[in-house]
């Protein structure tokens, strides 16, 4: 049933996405400091450290959280947040991916969400995951596939322990943003984070979501 459902799945986005993640050996060494305590004395400040200065101080608070975003946007912005899934295909990895622990020829899942406001129908979020489906319960797979859940709403409702860390934050300027998934997407500056989620000892995905920043005003 689970690769019924994936064969008839469309591919959107997916090949030039996962291949910026093939060379990234380790973390961003100038997040540590940001990691470490949330925020930055003046002489630690680096040039990446300053924008995120800038930015609102929920927009900030989202990079670091572990929780699950769904629940922090419905919170702050005070509606139902929708999980509208685009992509859902597997595919071969083509080389090593280190910070996923995956190697070449092993299958993934993709997954394309956007996180969309239900009465706004605003696009607060989009994410890209990667998951090794070897890694993840058997019981989790099915709902991953059926998509309308968040991986992390899903962990926390099935009681899976897992530790997330972050590897990377990012700014965009003036870029396509991957939460529009129509003919004549518009361009926006958006903050992005990556980080891999462990089960166990073992990494078991990989997400990158993007949060456009005009949505998040400082």
């Amino acid at each position: 049933m689970l690769q019924d459902v994936l064969d008839k799945t469309e591919t959107l986005l997916s090949a030039p996405m996962i291949e910026s993640y093939y060379h990234k050996l380790s973390p961003d060494p100038a997040l540590e400091v940001f990691k470490a305590r949330g925020y930055a004395q003046s002489d630690e400040t680096t040039h990446q450290l300053s924008t995120l200065a800038t930015l609102s101080p929920f927009l900030r608070t989202l990079l670091l959280t572990d929780g699950t975003v769904t629940r922090s946007l419905e919170a702050f912005f005070w509606e139902p947040v929708d999980i509208e899934q685009h992509t859902l295909e597997t595919i071969t990895s083509s080389q090593t991916l280190p910070w996923l622990g995956v190697q070449a020829d092993e299958e993934l899942l993709i997954r394309e969400v956007t996180l969309v406001g239900q009465h706004s129908r605003q696009t607060y979020t989009s994410a890209y995951s990667l998951v090794r489906l070897q890694q993840i319960p058997k019981s989790l797979r099915q709902q991953l596939v059926d998509g309308g859940i968040g991986i992390g709403v899903l962990l926390s409702q099935f009681d899976v322990e897992s530790y997330r860390e972050l590897l990377e934050v990012g700014y965009c300027e003036n870029m396509k943003f991957d939460g529009d998934f129509s003919t004549h997407s518009t361009k926006s500056d958006f903050i992005y984070r990556s980080y891999r989620i462990k089960l166990g000892q073992e990494p078991a995905v990989l997400i990158t979501e993007k949060f456009p920043t005009h949505l998040y005003p400082a």
